[in-house]
């Protein structure tokens, strides 16, 4: 099993959240919880695509690391 990162944003109306390290998959949601939820349909089909097609399945390789910066 791998943890790979997820990037949660706000899409005004509702979040959405993507994968850095397997581009192509994404989710929506109106939560936090929910945006979570949704995200590991597409990275698990994302990885079971590119298993199927003799791909390399990267490794996951991105972080998040807040950065404080003054306002």
């Amino acid at each position: 099993m791998s943890q790979y990162a997820v990037i949660k944003e706000d899409a005004r109306a509702n979040l959405c959240a993507h994968d850095p390290d397997l581009p192509g998959g994404v989710s929506a949601g109106y939560s936090v919880e929910e945006v979570v939820a949704n995200i590991h349909g597409p990275i698990e089909l994302r990885v079971a695509s590119m298993i199927e097609h003799g791909a390399d399945v990267p490794p996951p390789a991105s972080q998040v690391v807040p950065v404080e910066v003054a306002s």
